[in-house]
């Protein structure tokens, strides 16, 4: 895979998102802990973990999407769960199993009888 592509999937669309990701913002990883009921301080105040899982995000933003692209992306999104493939700066290239249950768009131009978008969304790993 080349340095910084980004594909998406359903199974049945696959997009290739990398040139429309904006160059500020439009791509920050992070990393979500999810605790057990035992995380918590002790009596003297020691912290304890119950980590269960550690699971990646990444928040999207995408710029000057045309229409005629907005409708397979919003497709892929609405999906119960799709997959990602990206150059991970930790682990090389990866393939998320994830989900996007917030997302924005909006209509940013219209030139040349297409309308464009800007998007934001962010991916949970399963």
């Amino acid at each position: 895979m080349a340095v910084n592509t980004v594909i998406i999937s359903d199974g049945t669309h696959t997009l290739d998102i990398t040139g429309y990701i904006l160059a500020e913002k439009g791509w920050t990883p992070g990393k979500n802990d999810i605790d057990g009921p035992n995380a918590g301080r002790a009596i003297n105040a020691d912290l304890i973990r119950d980590l269960i899982a550690s699971k990646r995000t990444v928040e999207v933003g995408l710029r000057r999407l045309p229409e005629s692209l907005l409708g397979p992306v919003l497709t892929i999104l609405d999906s119960e769960f799709y997959t990602v493939s990206f150059r991970d700066v930790q682990f090389g290239d990866v393939t998320k199993t994830v989900m996007s249950n917030n997302y924005t768009w909006q209509r940013v131009s219209y030139t040349n009888g297409e309308e464009w978008y800007e998007m934001r969304f962010k991916m949970t790993e399963k």
